[in-house]
């Protein structure tokens, strides 16, 4: 039995804040687009009210300690 569907692959970038996640998924996706896979790109949703404090909170860390 021959099955045409096709199958996509989920890549996730793991790791703290200011790792480089994001400039990775960017190199990433261009490189794929470039190679003409069809490619969804997505991020954790850390642009709300508490990802912005959060993100706050992390660049200003040394003030706080």
């Amino acid at each position: 039995m021959h099955n045409d569907k096709k199958s996509g692959l989920l890549i996730v970038f793991e790791g703290t804040d200011g790792t480089g996640k994001s400039t990775q998924l960017q190199l990433l996706h261009k490189a794929l687009l470039d190679r003409d896979y069809k490619v969804i790109a997505t991020r954790e949703p850390t642009e709300g009210k508490y990802g912005l404090e959060i993100r706050q909170l992390y660049k200003n860390r040394k003030k706080y300690s």
